[in-house]
């Protein structure tokens, strides 16, 4: 048979995509519930204010689970994106880690580019992705087909490929085996006045946002630094808890001695803008060679993306918060009708009891006021919702159940460890765990727990990925590192330590008045509002109510007087009070000083935080980066700032018995209720000050008692010997690092 034209490649192509669908039933599953029950679900209910938004959420997981089912092995590899502006030199730069022949097309313009995965597999693959969830393979189609796929084959179709071809799937030879990596389109270059389109940021958003790490690119032949388009287009994306690393790109295009200052122009950059990065590095993908860099390495960073991970808790975790904002806005507002239902209510109440009887059509309207308060739609959307997300679980759980089947077989599994084993091993691998880390260490990631329980039966998923990248760190890090230079550096200790003590304590010491500050501020507000808004309530609870009564106005002076004129009318006004009104915003009150420690706590993480930035940062200027074993010292300060201990903020107690009435209180009792209360609130007010002013006291005291600097140090010191020790154990310290992580990837 002949070589076939482009024409009818380009026929067999479309002709595939729009004939295949989904064949996982989970995937199949999902996407009736997200276009049939839920969408009628959502119609019906209008409680949630950023249903698009949710909406986009669900359709993003329905893309992932449609990759998933077209290649199960992609479930347990690490997302990277590929970021940057139109000729960055993005898929050169992937490329350049691919250990084979494929290479991906170059030059697409961003408005028809493919995004495409690319992942580690030894047998070679390259399928296109329809829009119903189904799987072509282009090798099939013709066995030179990648090289086909550029930028005039994509432009030679009438339509937009895209929109039948959403993504490529790449296997090959990789580099890096538990990464893979995402070619995402780059924004339009800026020949508009935004220097990017809306579009442009959605299109990035949907596979930036949903990937673990991000590395974003710079075209050295266009920029000698990063542009404000790039700034704001990283300012537009959501980097919570996303590692970033800056490639300075075709870096071979600028003479050596520029490298350094463009690196050090980038970094500026972004530290104006607020832009955290794990280092920036000078790399030409046509080289494959790092010229230089700042921070970590590119192939320091890569290894630490290059982690065995499971998408499947993760999906779920991301269903349940979708779930989770219909339900919480959904109760909100069967709340807000009930609310309003009692208000009518006690209304009317109010009105019964002052003596004015409402007429039939005046009390049909009540009636009907308080029917348009029902909250029968409400509850049965809670019910449907329920019913539809579990639904949505269970599809998950069929999606990764057929994965499972398919991995089984791939890999020749064993059967499952029995439960009581599991028990016992997860308690030796946290004892060996850790004699690595130390317990400070271990207790830190299982959230204090490992310190609380004697037994911990099951870990977390998320706890075993963490132990398991960390001693993979550990690992490269023991692999890679020379016994010479650590000693040096060891030895060298002592002289760092004089070299930047008074600086490191003055930063120390800054950083604890700044938090002495924050606290003050912080509470002292919230507090003065609390107080504010309880005096506010208690004047609003208070009234007055007037009676009229008779008199005789001269029984003893004229007693044969007749009629009416003997007697005159009189009226009296006295104080009336909503006891059940003021007795409610009292406990409100009381309870917002009972949760005052939740905002210390939050307060003091935040500060933990930057304290730490701020002690690396200063190490890292004063002495230098050669000087020092920045990962190893990075994890010290870490751990000695989170084993501080904080003074706790208690308040107990409730309201006296004085105040604990309800109903409307009249005359002298409600007068002694009302001062009462605000006695309360001014004695409460005083004493939650002088509590406070003391507790940020033995705060401050204690922290600058602590010496963290000198522990720090210390800490360091001893890090090092250990680290030393297992550089003269290498062979045997490997063997057990890497039996550990086996049995963790066993858990």
């Amino acid at each position: 048979m002949g070589q076939k034209t482009e024409c009818e490649i380009q026929k067999e192509l479309v002709s595939n995509l729009l004939s295949t669908g989904a064949t996982n039933k989970g995937l199949k599953k999902f996407k009736e519930l997200l276009n049939g029950d839920f969408l009628l679900f959502a119609n019906k209910e209008n409680a949630l204010a950023n249903e698009a938004e949710m909406i986009l959420k669900l359709q993003e997981i329905e893309k992932e689970l449609e990759i998933i089912s077209a290649y199960p092995l992609l479930h347990t590899k690490n997302v990277v994106a590929v970021g940057g502006g139109f000729s960055a030199g993005k898929s050169e730069f992937i490329s350049s880690f691919i250990q084979s022949d494929v290479k991906l097309p170059i030059g697409v313009v961003p408005t028809t580019a493919i995004p495409t995965y690319v992942f580690h597999e030894e047998k070679r693959n390259f399928l296109g992705c329809s829009s119903k969830g189904g799987i072509v393979d282009l090798e099939k189609i013709d066995e030179d087909f990648q090289s086909k796929l550029s930028h005039d084959f994509i432009k030679s179709f009438d339509f937009n490929l895209k929109d039948i071809m959403p993504y490529l799937l790449i296997a090959s030879p990789l580099s890096h085996d538990h990464i893979c990596f995402v070619d995402t389109p780059g924004y339009n270059p800026a020949t508009i006045s935004d220097g990017f389109t809306s579009e442009d940021v959605k299109t990035a958003k949907d596979f930036l946002e949903n990937a673990n790490a991000l590395l974003w690119l710079i075209g050295g032949d266009s920029n000698g630094t990063i542009g404000n388009t790039d700034l704001q287009f990283l300012e537009n994306l959501n980097l919570e808890d996303k590692k970033l690393y800056v490639v300075f790109n075709k870096a071979d295009l600028k003479p050596l001695d520029d490298l350094e200052d463009i690196l050090e122009e980038i970094a500026e950059s972004l530290e104006d803008a607020d832009i955290d990065v794990e280092g920036i590095s000078a790399y030409s993908s046509i080289m494959q060679e790092e010229y230089t860099h700042k921070g970590k390495t590119l192939e320091e960073f890569l290894q630490n993306c290059n982690n065995f991970i499971s998408k499947h808790q993760e999906l779920l975790q991301r269903v349940y918060s979708v779930y989770e904002a219909y339900r919480v806005a959904t109760q909100n507002k069967i709340d807000e009708k009930k609310n309003a239902k009692e208000e009518l209510h006690s209304l009317s109440l109010d009105i019964f009891e002052e003596g004015i009887d409402l007429d039939k059509p005046v009390h049909e309207r009540v009636t009907k006021i308080q029917e348009y308060f029902s909250t029968e739609q409400e509850e049965e959307n809670l019910k449907t919702l329920k019913s539809v997300f579990e639904e949505f679980k269970n599809s998950i759980n069929d999606v990764f159940g057929i994965v499972k089947e398919y991995m089984d077989n791939e890999t020749k599994t064993q059967d499952p460890v029995q439960e009581e084993d599991i028990v016992i091993k997860t308690k030796n691998i946290l004892e060996a765990i850790s004699n690595i880390f130390g317990i400070e260490y271990t207790t830190e990631i299982l959230n204090n727990q490992y310190k609380k329980s004697d037994e911990i039966h099951i870990l977390k998923k998320k706890d075993i990925l963490t132990f398991i990248k960390e001693i993979n760190r550990t690992i490269e890090k023991l692999k890679n590192s020379d016994i010479e230079e650590i000693q040096k550096k060891i030895e060298s200790i002592p002289k760092i330590k004089t070299k930047s003590i008074e600086v490191l304590n003055k930063t120390c010491n800054s950083e604890i008045d700044t938090l002495e500050y924050d606290i003050k501020s912080s509470l002292l507000d919230k507090l003065n509002s609390y107080f504010r808004d309880s005096k506010q309530d208690i004047s609003n609870s208070e009234g007055s109510k007037t009676e009229s009564y008779t008199v005789s106005t001269s029984p003893w002076s004229n007693p044969w007087s007749w009629g009416d004129d003997r007697y005159e009318t009189r009226h009296r006004t006295y104080t009336t009070v909503k006891a059940g009104h003021i007795r409610n915003s009292l406990d409100e009150l009381t309870d917002k000083i009972k949760s005052i420690d939740i905002e210390v706590k939050r307060t003091i993480e935040e500060w933990k935080k930057k304290l730490f930035k701020d002690i690396v940062r200063t190490l890292r200027e004063v002495v230098g980066d050669s000087n020092l074993e920045i990962d190893l010292l990075s994890k010290t300060i870490k751990q000695i700032v989170n084993s501080v201990t904080y003074p706790e903020v208690n308040y107990g107690g409730g309201l006296p018995s004085s105040l604990r009435k309800s109903g409307t209180l009249e005359g002298s009792s409600a007068e002694r209720f009302i001062d009462d209360a605000r006695d309360y609130v001014d004695n409460l007010k005083g004493q939650v000050k002088s509590d406070i002013n003391s507790y940020i006291k033995n705060l401050v005291q204690k922290l600058k008692e602590t010496n963290i600097a000198d522990s720090i140090f210390k800490k360091y010191e001893s890090d090092m010997k250990k680290f030393e020790d297992d550089i003269n154990n290498k062979t045997m310290m490997l063997e057990k690092y890497n039996m550990i992580v086996s049995e963790l990837e066993k858990l």
